[in-house]
């Protein structure tokens, strides 16, 4: 086994695992959300995070980001909350929770783990995502 494939093996093996959200047949996104908020009020965060992010790719808003932020953080997933509570951010038009959001965002983000690549020699054109996101030479990117 080359390097260059013993690297992509352990990037695949610890690449996280897509969750499938999706909405029952006819649902909308309120019901998805009213879903969302009762499974994790019984403490089912893994539904309520399906539920959540349902919701939001039904309807996209600030309220439904803001919820599935919290169920990532409540889910020990820091990377994926910071980053939903900045989408949320983006996106809300309450000054107050703005500010909300994107302080969890840096608090999540300053605890989250880290990955840091070296490799040597790079390879002409290689190109590492973590999540989907670029990540340049010499920058760490947060992980779950």
């Amino acid at each position: 086994m080359t390097m260059r494939s013993l690297l992509l093996a352990t990037i695949v093996a610890y690449a996280p695992r897509a969750s499938v959200a999706s909405a029952d047949a006819g649902e909308t996104a309120e019901g998805a959300a009213a879903r969302g908020r009762a499974a994790r009020k019984a403490g089912h965060i893994h539904e309520a995070c399906d539920a959540f992010a349902a919701s939001d790719g039904l309807a996209a808003s600030a309220d439904t980001e803001v919820h599935l932020a919290a169920c990532y953080e409540q889910d020990g997933k820091p990377a994926t909350a910071a980053r939903m509570y900045r989408r949320a951010a983006d996106r809300d038009t309450s000054a107050a929770r703005r500010k909300a959001s994107l302080a969890k965002a840096e608090k999540l983000e300053a605890r989250a783990p880290r990955l840091h690549f070296t490799i040597r020699p790079s390879p002409a054109g290689l190109v590492v995502r973590v999540d989907g996101a670029e990540v340049a030479a010499g920058e760490d990117a947060i992980v779950d």
